[in-house]
Parts: C-alpha cells; sequence; structure tokens
C-alpha cells in the first residue's frame, strides 16, 4: 500500500479508554521515562491488539525502547512491511499491509492465516510470540464494460466503455490496462483502459480481420509486443513515441532457413528479460519462435523429441523470479506446462506438466497432474510467484502456488453468468484474460459478459 494512501485512512483509536489521535499527542498514559531508542537496552514486546484483521487494519504494539523516531523503526507481517504512523516509545501505531499471510493457512479455516508481527529497531530485531490471524477477503466487481453488448465498441469515461467480446489483457509499468477485443472477422482493436484518469481510448483503430492475441509487455514495462493470427504477422506499440501502432512482419534471422518461421496461430508471446526476445510456439509446431523486438528476426528453438508437448493453443509467460523458467497454458489440452530453462530446451527432463490431467477436461482442485482444468487460457504471476488461470470453460479464475496446489479462487465451475461479488457469489462466463498491476490487483477479460473484471484478494 502506497504511503499517501496510509495517511487519508489513518483515524482516531481508542485505547484503554484513551482518545488515541494518529500522532499520539493525547494520552492518558505515562509515557516512558526516557521516549528515545537506547542501543545498551533490549527491545521488547508484551502485547498488541487487535488480534486480528484485513487490509489497512490498524494495530497498536505495546512493549518498551522502541523509541519516537519512526523512520528508525520497522515493523513486518510476515516479510510484507507495515506502515509505521507513530511511535510513542511503549506504543507502536501501524498500518497492516496487504496480503503478508497469504498462502499460510491456519487451522481449518482458510479465510484466515497466522502472521507473525517483528519489530526491527537499529540492531535489534524482536518478534511477538502470538501471531495476527489475518482475514484475507476475495472480491470481484466490475471496472468497465457492459453485459450482453451488442458488440459494439464505445471509449470515454469507464462508465461509458463497451467492448465486444474481451479477450486478452495485458498491464503495463504505469499500470495501464491494455485489452484485446476480439471482432471476429472485423475491425480489430487495442483499447488502453487507464483506471485511476477513469477513461479508455483506441490505440490501434483496425487491426485487420484478425483478432489480437495475448501480448507480452517489453521495454521495462513501457511498451507491448502483440500476436496475430495472420502469418508472421504482429503490432507494436509503445509509450516513448505516444503509442503509435506499428504493423510488422517478422522476417528469418541471417542463417534461418525463412521456410522454418511460417506460422500462423500465434496465440501469445511471452517476453524473455534474459535475452531480450520475445518468444511464440504456434499451436501446431513442436518447437518455438525466438523473436528480437528490435530487429523483427525470428529464429527457430528446436525443442527435441519431446512428446509431452502437447499440440494445443498456447498462451506463455515467464517467470519472475527465475526469467529462464517459462509456464505455458495448453488449452485444448486442459494442463499447465513448465519449461524448466527454455535457454536450454533440449536438456533432459525440461519440461514437465505442471498442473492439470494432460488431454483430459474438468475440474478438480489438488496437487499437480491430480487436478483439472478445461481449457485454460492466459495465465499471470503474482509477487510471491504464484500462477493464476483463466480456466475458460470452467468460468473460473485458478491459482497454483510454487508447490504445484491448485485451488479455485473465484467463480462457479457449474454455472456461467455475470454477477461481482464474493467467491460464493460470483460468476463468469468464459474468462480468457487476465493480468496484474503493480500493487497485485488481478484483472480479468470475461469474454461472453464482454467486460473487465476487477478481483482483489486483500
Amino acid at each position: 500500500m502506497k504511503r499517501n494512501l496510509v495517511h487519508q485512512i489513518l483515524f482516531f483509536c481508542c485505547i484503554g479508554g484513551c482518545a488515541l489521535s494518529m500522532t499520539f499527542t493525547t494520552s492518558c498514559e505515562s509515557k516512558n521515562e526516557s521516549s528515545e531508542y537506547n542501543p545498551n537496552e533490549p527491545v521488547t514486546l508484551t502485547e498488541f491488539y487487535p488480534d486480528s484483521g484485513g487490509i489497512a487494519t490498524q494495530v497498536i504494539l505495546n512493549g518498551s525502547n522502541f523509541g519516537t523516531n519512526i523512520d528508525g523503526i520497522k515493523v513486518y507481517f510476515n516479510k510484507k512491511r507495515a506502515a509505521v504512523v507513530s511511535s510513542l516509545g511503549n506504543k507502536i501505531y501501524v498500518i497492516t499491509p496487504r496480503r503478508p499471510g497469504d498462502g499460510m493457512p491456519d487451522d481449518g479455516d482458510p479465510e484466515r492465516d497466522q502472521v507473525d508481527i517483528s519489530v526491527v529497531v537499529g540492531n535489534d530485531s524482536v518478534s511477538y510470540d502470538k501471531k495476527f490471524k489475518y482475514r484475507i477477503q476475495t472480491v470481484v466487481s466490475t471496472l468497465c464494460g457492459r453485459p450482453k453488448n451488442d458488440n459494439t465498441t464505445k471509449v470515454g469515461t469507464l462508465g461509458e466503455t463497451e467492448f465486444p467480446e474481451v479477450g486478452f489483457l495485458a498491464v503495463d509499468a504505469e499500470d495501464n490496462i491494455f485489452v484485446c477485443p476480439r471482432e471476429l472477422w472485423g475491425q480489430n482493436k487495442l483499447i488502453l483502459v487507464n483506471e485511476k484518469q477513469n477513461m479508455s481510448s483506441i490505440i490501434i483503430d483496425n487491426a485487420g480481420q484478425f483478432p489480437l492475441n495475448q501480448p507480452c509487455v517489453v521495454d521495462q514495462g513501457q511498451g507491448l509486443c502483440i500476436p496475430t493470427d495472420a502469418g508472421n504477422t504482429y503490432w507494436s506499440v509503445n509509450s516513448i513515441d505516444f503509442w503509435t501502432p506499428r504493423r510488422r512482419d517478422y522476417m528469418a534471422a541471417p542463417g534461418e532457413d525463412p521456410g522454418n518461421i511460417q506460422t500462423s496461430y500465434k496465440h501469445s508471446f511471452a517476453y524473455c528479460e534474459l535475452d531480450g526476445h520475445f518468444y511464440c510456439r504456434a499451436k501446431d509446431k513442436n518447437f518455438f519462435l525466438k523473436i528480437e523486438g528490435k530487429t523483427g528476426y525470428a529464429t527457430v528453438v528446436e525443442v527435441g523429441d519431446n512428446n509431452l508437448l502437447p499440440t494445443a493453443d498456447c498462451y506463455m509467460t515467464f517467470s519472475k523470479s527465475d526469467p529462464k523458467k517459462l509456464y505455458m497454458a495448453f488449452t485444448n489440452s486442459h494442463c499447465i506446462g513448465v519449461f524448466e530453462d527454455i535457454t536450454d530446451p533440449t536438456r533432459p527432463n525440461n519440461f514437465k506438466i505442471y498442473a492439470g490431467d494432460l488431454g483430459r477436461s474438468g475440474h478438480a482442485d489438488g496437487r499437480g497432474t491430480e487436478s483439472q482444468f478445461n481449457n485454460p487460457r492466459q495465465l499471470v504471476l503474482d509477487e510471491e510467484e504464484n500462477l493464476y488461470v483463466a480456466d475458460s470453460n470452467n468460468h473460473c479464475i485458478r491459482k497454483i502456488t510454487t508447490e504445484g496446489v491448485v485451488s479455485t479462487v473465484i467463480g462457479n465451475p457449474e454455472k456461467s453468468g455475470y454477477k461481482d461479488g464474493a467467491p460464493d457469489v460470483a460468476l463468469f462466463a468464459d474468462p480468457w484474460g487476465i493480468a496484474i498491476d503493480s500493487e497485485g490487483i488481478i484483472y480479468i477479460g470475461d469474454l461472453q459478459n464482454h467486460c473487465i473484471r476487477k478481483l482483489a484478494i486483500e
């Protein structure tokens, strides 16, 4: 949570019958004889309250030898740093960070996580014996678009914005959302949505009859490269030149046989930070194309005789923590795969089915190949390396942890529809696209509802 937002939500707390302001200027308790941090004395912790809460909960930490200089105090909920508002020396007033306990469920209640609170002052680092119970709240809302739209496109304010079927999404470094609506055999477009400015605008007005597929973000989040179904054609836009669209065709790199790079049905691009290329795998090819962004030169990357690689629509994303690792959603084969090292694709045991039952559709949560998907499409990683997948024919969003455990985050696999709200009520209709912004908010391209949905897990 950004600091300026924190200061907007502070209010007076009551502690032991005393009205305590956000600057702690009033207190009916006596302060420590010395309110300055003493490096020769230990920092001690006694209690905190409340003992549970969600995002932006105001928490009081009791103890001693904190000092009053908040710049010298760090408070962590697990590894997430909390905003320190003020300190009296024996009390610290903090605001809980977003999702500090994600992935650490407590005894039997998946909506609560047990979180350690630690205080760092100077060279002292201490933790409370008791844990804070963090309540995760999951809710989906509609950002823009109108269900039952008649396939028209309108831009303007978010309330005025309408889409045809919403396909794939991307989010750049400035949290602009890029939307690839699907106007089959029409004038396909690329639309920019800026939530903070409450506006949408058309970036590519007519990409032709072939839809724009899953983009990849390039140039440290400043631009996009967008594949199409049409032969070697792709599009690029960049904030540096004010999003001027450029239609491009990749070509064989020097020494590469031009016949080898002829492909169609390029469903996604994925950008590799290691080599500055974006990767693509056509539906019916047992190899990748590696395309150099500046020149458009394409090279075939052979993957060897890998019988596990299915023939299927393929959507891809690179790992954030290990940029040579490539995750792949195989739509028609209903599974998620991973290359541990795309820079050495023929290495033995390099590729595996990460989650889902190869070739078998269904819906089942569980570990790895015990789980089931039904036409998974775009996938995205959060900052903890959890994968979120638009499981289109199950009408829901799935999550895969770093341990390979699959769960259903929101949506009803037995029912399509349109409804905002918590996981027990929210409905989607064939979600295809998914992207994530710098705050961890997930955006969903809800194809048949003609909407962008906003998923907050807080």
